[in-house]
């Protein structure tokens, strides 16, 4: 009796480990996206924990981190929490370089006046 215990305790723990790997595959899929869409570049993604929250009933929240970056030199870090009811990306603010010249400037400005042509 022992064994079919330890047998089905063994099954069981098979099966959390085939469903987190699956939804490691989603959340890397998901940032990879995210990145491609927003031009950036993934360098590494992480498993960040688990949480048990409660917005409208009991669920598992899965926080996944990533670094992502537009520059050679910074690295970013942003989090991607999962969960049944969707997901949410959360980042920190970054340079965009994609502006390459400076806005231009509108000509509304106030107007300087002209200089003197006595001195």
């Amino acid at each position: 009796m022992a064994s079919v215990f330890a047998l089905f305790g063994l099954l069981i723990l098979g099966a959390l480990f085939w469903r987190h790997r699956q939804q490691a595959e989603i959340a890397r899929q998901l940032i990879f996206r995210h990145c491609a869409k927003l031009e950036l570049q993934l360098l590494d993604v992480h498993y960040a924990g688990i949480n048990l929250t409660m917005l409208k009933k009991l669920q598992l929240t899965f926080q996944y981190r990533f670094e992502f970056t537009n520059v050679p030199q910074h690295r970013y870090s942003g989090f991607l929490w999962l969960s049944r009811a969707g997901y949410e990306f959360i980042m920190p603010p970054y340079p965009d370089l994609s502006i390459t010249q400076n806005p231009p400037i509108s000509d509304n400005r106030a107007q300087l006046p002209a200089p003197d042509e006595d001195s």
